[in-house]
């Protein structure tokens, strides 16, 4: 079995604070709705589905998590185009941001 081809591959420093803080926000949202959910859970009707901080906090998390995949998309592109210099068109690859401190993305070939 080959070893996986591993590189790294730097990124402007906004786009890594704006991934953080999107990923940031759908964290804290979740956590949110989770917990209106868990506090109801015991009620004898599904009120809180319908109540105004529900909806607003689900709606919060379903942008963050849409501004969160817009964003990855556009690293994807530029990713790609670095990738393919580096280790050729036509070629699988796992990206990572191991720190959201360190703008570097970690690329693993996987072909």
């Amino acid at each position: 079995m080959s070893k996986n081809k591993e590189f790294y591959i730097e990124i402007n420093k906004d786009v890594c604070s704006l991934l953080e803080r999107l990923s940031y926000d759908i964290e804290t949202r979740k956590g949110i709705v989770t917990r209106l959910l868990e506090d109801s859970k015991n009620d004898s009707d599904s009120s809180v589905l319908d109540s105004i901080p529900f909806r607003t906090y689900h709606k919060q998390l379903e942008e963050s998590i849409c501004s969160f995949e817009t964003a990855k998309l556009d690293l994807q592109d530029y990713l790609d185009k670095e990738v393919a210099v580096k280790a050729g068109d036509s070629v699988s690859y796992l990206w990572n941001i191991e720190d959201f401190r360190n703008p570097k993305v970690k690329i693993t070939v996987t072909n």
